[in-house]
């Protein structure tokens, strides 16, 4: 029988390296005396890092757009940072839902796959609080618990370096398209470690190069600043390709994109469900703005008219102290023991005098309380 003759396979890499060093070589022979070892070896890391305009390099691939615009970029770390309790985890199930949807309000894929893999690392939580995660994950995406594309795992029991190791080890064998590490801060025991934390992003840098996948850390913002906590905060911002900033007001959420490389991403938002959910419907959130808008004012008139009241207090209790008080002596009373500034107790005091209701009058010349009037001298 005639054999036929089958495709030559790929010649293996390291033939293909050994063949490029000849090449280095001879190169190097022609140009310069005998090369060594270590001539061939630099030649050939050099030129593998090397641009050039010889070299085709792809385009990136990104995630997601938002608002249109693309973000989260494969090969690259991404940081969703905030205050405790403001919804950065909220973020995240936004995230897999318009992965798994196609689309979520504002947020819709961008990778051209139908199917986009992700494992998220839920390192905080209890694993009940993770389990209702998930389920929402699953619920109104077509997918089932035996879907292998949403891997959700938690490590609340795990030390920082078993964290690493499994997510390390997860992902080379798994190889997702999005890691989710929610948060970064629990892979360090130190998070102003000056050398852990340098090197926990370099791997994690690493990582996303070598898996061509996208990284979503997240991490808590310093107490009272936009700034993203120690020196691990300070790496990831360096590094990150992308970062979002989460800041809840009642009942509705802004993110603002803080970092990124390309276009900018304007702030989006969303709000809260029934049972806790994010909504991203604009209607819906116009309507949660309004009613936030209406209880914050409602909230400020309160606060002014406590302040208020308890200015008007500390001003009684010096015309009870000193008597009958000239207008410029309460005003300069009230700035020497510093309850207020000389305009601000001016234009306060003012008020009061043009207000039938306020307990202050002016009467020759001299500032004095009203006497109070009982029911019974009223009607006598």
């Amino acid at each position: 029988m005639r054999k036929t003759k089958t495709a030559a396979a790929s010649p293996p890499k390291e033939k293909e390296d050994y063949s490029r060093k000849r090449q280095i070589s001879q190169s190097l022979d022609a140009s310069a005396s005998l090369p060594t070892a270590a001539d061939v070896e630099y030649e050939m890391l050099r030129e593998a890092h090397l641009i050039t305009t010889k070299k085709a390099y792809p385009p990136k691939e990104y995630v997601f757009r938002i608002h249109g615009i693309p973000t989260v970029s494969i090969g690259d770390l991404c940081l969703i940072q905030g205050q405790a309790k403001q919804g950065k985890s909220s973020v995240i199930k936004v995230f897999v839902k318009a992965c798994h949807c196609g689309k979520m309000g504002n947020v819709e894929k961008a990778l051209d796959k139908e199917d986009v893999k992700i494992i998220i690392f839920d390192t905080e939580m209890f694993e009940c609080d993770t389990a209702n995660n998930y389920h929402y994950m699953l619920s109104d995406s077509n997918i089932d618990e035996n879907f292998d594309k949403l891997q959700v795992m938690n490590l609340r029991t795990m030390n920082p370096d078993g964290r690493c190791n499994f997510i390390r080890d997860v992902s080379h064998r798994e190889k997702p398209d999005v890691i989710i590490i929610d948060g970064i801060r629990d892979l360090v025991n130190d998070i102003n470690d000056p050398i852990g934390c340098p090197k926990l992003v370099q791997e994690l840098m690493d990582l996303a190069s070598e898996l061509r996948c996208a990284i979503i850390c997240v991490l808590h913002n310093n107490y009272g600043e936009g700034k993203a906590r120690g020196w691990l905060g300070s790496e990831i911002i360096n590094k990150c390709g992308s970062a979002f900033e989460v800041k809840k007001e009642y009942s509705v959420v802004t993110i603002k994109n803080t970092i990124y490389r390309g276009a900018p991403v304007p702030d989006w938002k969303y709000t809260f469900g029934s049972f806790g959910q994010p909504i991203c419907d604009e209607q819906f959130v116009q309507h949660a703005e309004k009613v936030a808008a209406e209880k914050k004012a409602q909230e400020e008139m309160a606060e002014k008219a406590a302040n208020n009241e308890a200015f008007l207090e500390k001003i009684m209790q010096i015309i009870q102290e000193k008597g009958p008080i000239k207008r410029s002596e309460l005003v300069k009373e009230l700035e020497e023991r510093d309850i207020a500034k000389k305009t601000k107790a001016q234009d306060f005091i003012k008020a009061q005098l043009d207000n039938p209701d306020s307990p202050l009058k002016q009467l020759d010349g001299m500032m004095v309380i009203k006497p109070k009037v009982t029911q019974g001298e009223l009607f006598n």
